[in-house]
């Protein structure tokens, strides 16, 4: 089941979060997709699971994937202007890493 109430995208973030540190990325991936975003109706939780998605698979090498996510991110709305720092500063790296700049 897909879920989307910010009381489960906060739970499939922290999840995800913590797989992530146990380098278990596509786990993380995998609990971050339990959550459909196209159903959540607040730019805050929408552009964190795209950010969160876009942090993993940077950590499995696909920086065009992640850049991708990190771009959806920024179009969320209504986005914190701390996220939008947060997300550019991410995909100004990934470019840097990428050798695009």
């Amino acid at each position: 089941m897909r879920l989307a109430s910010a009381k489960h995208c906060e739970a499939a973030l922290e999840a995800a979060g913590i797989l992530t540190r146990q380098n278990k990325l596509k786990d993380a991936l995998a609990e971050l997709d339990t959550v459909d975003v196209a159903k959540l109706s607040h730019g805050y939780w929408s552009g964190s699971l795209l950010a969160a998605r876009g942090s993993v698979l940077a950590k499995l090498g696909k920086a065009a994937d992640a850049a991708a996510q990190y771009r959806a991110a920024l179009r969320q709305h209504p986005l914190y202007p701390a996220q939008k720092t947060v997300y550019e500063k991410a995909l100004k790296e990934l470019q840097v890493r990428d050798g695009r700049r």
